[in-house]
């Protein structure tokens, strides 16, 4: 059994103010500081060249909200689903398998992985329309 101060219940308008400062006080406490992946997915779709000419592997890379396809200096096209979480595309492949790759840098025009795919080394691309021209 509850008690009450002065022997009288709460007004519905005081919870109702309470619940709403509760919600805005749990909606804009996480939103304080803005995650870097936050920005990714939008900015990440599109077509990406490397800049690195000493690569032999990814030369360029198309990435949709349907999958990303990464080119390279053979004749061999890799297809991915991709997810991006936190600061890493995770790729999976056909089998399921996933690729985690970290990415350091994302602009409207540069794309810079720690690592991609097999390569260890930093991998630094730069938007193009197309990676035919």
């Amino acid at each position: 059994m509850l008690t009450y101060l002065n022997h009288e219940k709460p007004s519905k308008q005081l919870l109702n103010v309470g619940l709403i400062a509760l919600i805005y006080l749990l909606l804009f406490s996480c939103s304080g500081t803005k995650k870097i992946y936050q920005t990714f997915p939008p900015l990440i779709n599109g077509t990406w060249k490397i800049t690195n000419t000493s690569n032999f592997f990814i030369t360029g890379i198309e990435l949709k909200p349907t999958g990303g396809t990464f080119y390279n200096t053979g004749d061999t096209i890799l297809r991915y689903a991709f997810d991006i979480k936190m600061d890493s595309l995770i790729l999976t492949d056909v089998n399921g398998v996933t690729i985690p790759n970290q990415i350091t840098k994302l602009t409207k025009d540069s794309l810079i992985f720690k690592t991609l795919l097999w390569d260890t080394t930093q991998q630094t691309f730069v938007r193009v329309k197309s990676l035919w021209d």
